[in-house]
C-alpha cells in the first residue's frame, strides 16, 4: 500500500509546496491508492502535511471535505492520477454524471 521510503521523506518534500491541491496531487502520485480510496489519502495527508500523531489532532487538521474536493478537481478537471482501479472509477463517472444531469435540470 505505502512506499517503502519513510513518510518523514516525503514529509520534508510536501511541506515545500504551497497551495492544498499540489499537496494532495504530490499524495496521489506516490501513494497510488489513495487514488481509489478518500479515507487512504486524507488519512496520509493528515500525517504528511498537518503532521497529525493522534485522532485528538485530526480535529485541528484539514478539513476531509477539502481534500475530497482537491482530489476530485485534480481527477476530473485536469485527469491526473486516476483511479487505478477499475470499480472504482466506474462509480465516480457514475455519480459525476448524476450529478451533471440533476444539476441541468435546476
Amino acid at each position: 500500500m505505502i512506499n517503502m521510503i519513510s513518510n518523514d521523506f516525503y514529509a520534508d518534500l510536501i511541506q515545500e509546496l504551497k497551495h492544498k491541491k499540489e499537496k494532495v496531487a504530490f499524495i496521489l502520485e506516490h501513494f497510488p491508492d489513495s487514488r481509489n480510496n478518500d479515507n487512504i489519502l486524507c488519512s496520509l495527508y493528515w500525517k504528511l502535511v498537518d503532521k497529525a500523531k493522534t485522532v485528538d489532532d485530526i480535529m485541528h487538521a484539514t478539513s476531509p471535505e477539502v481534500i475530497r474536493r482537491a482530489r476530485q478537481k485534480i481527477q476530473n478537471d485536469y485527469h491526473l492520477y486516476m483511479p487505478t482501479d477499475e470499480k472504482v472509477l466506474k462509480k465516480r463517472r457514475i455519480s459525476a454524471e448524476i450529478v451533471e444531469r440533476y444539476i441541468h435540470t435546476v
